[in-house]
């Protein structure tokens, strides 16, 4: 139950600071993000305020044949440094994810569903080759708090902190 409110403050801080960028400048976007590696799939739909803030929505998914799979759901907030056709900048992600086992023989039945959280300061790079296409790639620390039952990432119910990149495509609509 705290994790809702904890979401749900989130979320209301969010579109505060969006609303003070959207009284600055008119110029919203919206564009559809992917990034795919083996076995991860994830989708963000990032809406930017003018060209120096964004909010997406991201969903994510994940699959090991005849073990289980993953969904997770969450945001990531950015805040950009425009240079031209190059942008940086340092974002936040926040995210729920949650494992469902198909192996009884690998979790134990009462294991079989999870839900970790996942806190995730990031930097990165995006450049953008006109007014509907980018790519861009970040680097992030994750930081996990799975679930006391939750035997995916090996240890349940302890604080995780680990790295990771990610390289996307944008399209803007």
């Amino acid at each position: 139950m705290k994790v809702k409110w904890v979401y749900v403050v989130v979320l209301v801080s969010v579109f505060v600071v969006a609303q003070d960028e959207v009284k600055e400048t008119s110029n919203v976007r919206v564009g559809l993000t992917a990034s795919l590696t083996n076995p991860h799939l994830d989708i963000i739909l990032p809406i930017y305020f003018g060209n120096t803030f964004s909010i997406a929505p991201a969903f994510g998914f994940a699959s090991v044949e005849d073990i289980g799979s993953d969904v997770s759901l969450g945001f990531v907030m950015r805040s950009y440094q425009v240079k031209s056709s190059i942008s940086k900048y340092v974002g936040l992600g926040l995210a729920m994810m949650k494992s469902k086992s198909d192996v009884d023989s690998v979790f134990p039945t009462s294991y079989e569903t999870q839900t970790d959280l996942l806190v995730s300061p990031q930097v990165g790079v995006e450049k953008n080759f006109d007014s509907s296409f980018a790519i861009g790639i970040s680097a992030q620390v994750n930081i996990v708090k799975p679930d006391k039952n939750s035997f995916r990432l090996g240890y349940p119910d302890k604080l995780l902190i680990n790295t990771g990149t990610s390289l996307y495509a944008t399209l803007f609509f």
